[in-house]
């Protein structure tokens, strides 16, 4: 290496280099004494060596040339490669073939064995040590060994096992156990060795699953003991399988590893094994960035499936602190890991810019603390978590401090997310002025988007088929449980074909038990506004006991039930500490949105819980229920139901009310409101503008800026327009367990 100090550098890295050459040419030179570098790694260490010897003073930047790059072990980015705002690092794909950084290796040298089984001596063939929990083939993830096999035609409703036990209500309590299961389905099985197996289950609720060890089985009886307890009790008809058992390898796509003696065992799913990638992920992750550390505990380690719910508190990270990382990550392909593509701790100015991240283990994209990060125009898919997740900020609401942390992630493409942790969001973020924006997310087996914190943006996003596996979910789901997490901005979203998927009276339904946009467990001071809901199967705004939301200027259309619904928890259940008791359901306001639907069982508004007990004029008559909702405003709505009726529907603890739009309007409610056709422009084809002359004028009502929902053509987007993949919308669900079909439901 030369003693220049540089002012700005450009290595180069292609997978015909060697890492014993300086990195300064494209390619090698005609002796072969020079060229570009072989390694990521070692670009990395050149510029680290240049930065501790004071001799990059200004921005450098890698050109990865096309070609596959396997590693064994992450590629871990620490404070002495991180840029500053004067020396920003950039690793980008210079153009010439698609870049894709592997976080495992591809499998050869199998043999026949049984049938159509193929056999892999790990030992025979260099890969001693690695006890992988993936595999893939041609970029395909296949099935571990599992009972019942996997139903291809019918991937959501089908190849499930169902805990035996006559129906019983999911919320009422005392009908099962958190570590035992009883299925009928499993009586006369021959396993051995379950050591190494798990039962994937989704107990009680519907909203999580659980991937869980047995201790013991018996075949006469069905019984399975669990080495760990459930999130929630196991009730009757909850579905589940049993998966990592070898005697179970009886499909095309199921595998099975022989840990102990470290062979593989493959059914591949055609003919064509011989000329086929079969590849595993042997890496945690493939990209860490790793900032300075602001505890002993890192939070990838603790189960990410509750995110969310443990760093709620954490906080307490100044951005302003935070000077190091500018590195930013264009048009590499990040494929294959246990863990996250890319996890990024405590930086700022971190990005990623037309990237495809695709086959992880967990989170595609993980941003915990740092500033201004941005994940852009990528391509996120078939991850085993979230697609993206990002935590930053400081909320020190005691001293009402909050600063934002400034990341965002825009424009990017996500699908077919949440393939181990069921309880995911396409984007999931937790902190302080974090902005969503632009994205395109479907076929998720719950939210589209969630959010904690203050100060959020989630705005022009299009969202549809998610909340595929889940039940009591939404396209756009907020769950604060904190009065002072205030000020997100929900607005011009384009979310639709919401289905859900829910157990009921013996069956599962679906469409069934989800809703457009979700302001759960006293989520407050949150203004949604300019949004386009069409066919959901609940409301398409549901808040839930919460204070000072605004509701205003949204299209809530063809829902097959309530366009919007308010709730407040029952006495026993609402959360004294937080002072939320006689506080819930107050201050919020409902105008100038327009409600449409041409159900026959269509309505405009569901209360639940929100009556108080008032004496009656008539001593003898006892006590009444009230509406207590005078705290509220509903105000000048345009609602039409050509096929119902815009009522309002009261659900008290014993008794059900409905309540007409006149006797409503006569309580003081809606005052300026419009029962008439909105004249949307052609519902049958999707297109909801309005036309000329709509009633919508009349409320005040202003049109929605249909064209930007969505994807927009970014700088750094790879191809466009997008190909979108197929899913939910082109193969829907069509099996239930239980007497009858899968339908809709109105819960």
């Amino acid at each position: 290496m030369d003693s220049i100090n540089h002012t700005f550098l450009t290595l180069h890295v292609s997978a015909d280099g060697s890492d014993g050459w300086s990195g300064r040419l494209a390619e090698p030179n005609r002796d072969g004494t020079d060229g570009p570098l072989a390694t990521l790694a070692a670009a990395r260490d050149v510029l680290r060596r240049l930065r501790l010897e004071r001799r990059l003073g200004g921005p450098a930047k890698v050109l990865i040339h096309g070609g596959l790059y396997e590693i064994a072990e992450p590629l871990v980015f620490g404070l002495e490669d991180l840029g500053t705002a004067d020396t920003p690092v950039t690793y980008a794909a210079a153009g010439d073939g698609e870049v894709v950084l592997a976080g495992g290796f591809r499998l050869t040298q199998f043999e026949p064995w049984q049938g159509k089984t193929l056999r892999l001596d790990l030992r025979k063939s260099g890969h001693s040590g690695h006890a992988f929990r993936q595999l893939f083939y041609n970029g395909v993830r296949q099935a571990v060994a599992r009972y019942p096999n996997f139903d291809h035609e019918n991937p959501y409703g089908g190849g499930w096992l169902y805990v035996d036990g006559d129906p019983v209500p999911m919320y009422e309590n005392g009908h099962g156990t958190k570590d035992t299961l009883v299925c009928s389905g499993l009586k006369g099985k021959k396993w051995t060795g379950l050591d190494k197996a798990e039962v994937f289950i989704y107990p009680r609720y519907n909203w999580i699953n659980d991937r869980l060890p047995i201790t013991a089985f018996n075949p006469e009886t069905g019984e399975l003991k669990l080495g760990k307890d459930a999130s929630y009790e196991i009730y009757p008809g909850d579905r589940f399988y049993v998966y990592n058992v070898a005697e179970e390898l009886d499909a095309p796509g199921e595998w099975y590893l022989d840990e102990q003696n470290e062979t593989l065992y493959f059914y591949p799913p055609d003919d064509n094994w011989r000329e086929a990638v079969i590849t595993v992920p042997v890496c945690e992750h493939i990209i860490e960035v790793r900032g300075p550390a602001d505890s002993d505990v890192d939070p990838y380690i603790e189960k990410l499936n509750w995110v969310d719910r443990d760093l709620s508190m954490r906080l307490m990270q100044n951005p302003e602190d935070i000077k190091l990382g500018y590195t930013s990550f264009q048009g590499i392909t990040l494929d294959g890991c246990d863990g996250c593509a890319a996890y990024v701790r405590n930086a700022r100015g971190v990005k990623l810019l037309g990237c495809t991240v695709r086959n992880t283990g967990a989170v595609g994209v993980l941003v915990i603390g740092g500033a201004q990060c941005e994940v852009r125009d990528c391509d996120v898919y078939e991850t085993g978590n979230h697609g993206i997740y990002m935590s930053g900020g400081m909320r020190y609401p005691f001293r009402g401090w909050y600063k934002p942390c400034g990341h965002e992630a825009a424009n990017n493409y996500i699908h077919h997310i949440g393939v181990y942790q069921k309880s995911s969001a396409g984007i999931s973020i937790n902190g302080v002025g974090i902005a969503v924006r632009h994205n395109y997310i479907h076929d998720g087996p719950r939210w589209g988007i969630t959010s904690r914190g203050n100060d959020n943006f989630i705005e022009y996003n299009h969202i549809r088929h998610v909340n595929i596996e889940t039940s009591d979910t939404a396209a756009i789901y907020l769950v604060d449980r904190d009065w002072s997490m205030r000020g997100t901005k929900i607005r011009f979203n384009r979310i639709h074909d919401i289905l859900g998927y829910h157990y009921s009276d013996g069956v599962w339904h679906s469409p069934a038990f989800a809703f457009g946009i979700y302001l759960d467990d006293w989520t407050s001071g949150v203004e949604v506004y300019g949004n386009l809901t069409y066919r959901t199967p609940r409301a398409g705004v549901y808040v839930h006991a919460g204070q000072n939301n605004v509701v205003e200027n949204n299209m809530l259309l063809q829902t097959t039930g309530e366009g919007a619904y308010f709730r407040r928890w029952e006495a026993d259940k609402e959360y004294h500490h937080l002072g939320t008791t006689g506080n819930a359901l107050r201050n919020n306001v409902f105008r100038r949105n327009i409600l449409w639907s041409e159900g026959r069982h269509a309505f405009a508004y569901r209360f639940d819980n929100a009556g108080r007990e008032e004496k009656a004029d008539n001593a003898d008559s006892g006590s009444q229920q009230t509406l207590d909702v005078e705290k509220n405003s509903w105000e000048s709505n345009l609602f039409w139901y050509p096929n119902s009726a815009p009522d309002v529907k009261i659900n008290w603890m014993d008794q059900k009310e409905q309540r007409s739009s006149e006797e409503w309007r006569q309580q003081g409610h809606d005052a300026g409101s419009v029962e008439a056709d909105p004249l949307l422009s052609s519902p049958e084809r999707d297109d909801y503008r309005l036309a000329a002359g709509s009633p919508a004028d009349r409320i005040g009502f202003v049109p929605l800026p249909l064209d930007l929902m969505g994807l927009i053509q970014g700088e750094y987007r790879k191809v466009w327009p997008v190909v979108e993949a197929s899913g939910a919308r082109e193969k829907p669900l069509v099996k239930a367990h239980g007497d009858g079909v899968v339908g809709s439901e109105i819960l």
